[in-house]
């Protein structure tokens, strides 16, 4: 049987994947409406929400998650 924390680890990086993409998708979204409604506000909130989709992609894996080879 496994425990909590080896399920938790399989879905880490599968689940920052998804949450980035998200991000990006909503941050795109803002982008567009910079374009055509409001050209100041949406490029304040695009540019920092698809930072954070770079961010949760490129996360690294938690310390417990790593794989000890001592």
């Amino acid at each position: 049987m496994k425990n909590l924390n080896s399920l938790n680890c399989g879905l880490e990086k599968p689940l920052n994947i998804i949450v980035g993409a998200l991000l990006f998708l909503v941050g795109v979204g803002f982008a567009i409406v910079s374009v055509t409604v409001l050209p100041v506000v949406g490029l304040v909130v695009a540019i920092p929400v698809i930072g954070l989709a770079i961010f949760f992609v490129a996360a690294p894996r938690s310390k417990e998650c790593q794989v000890n080879f001592s």
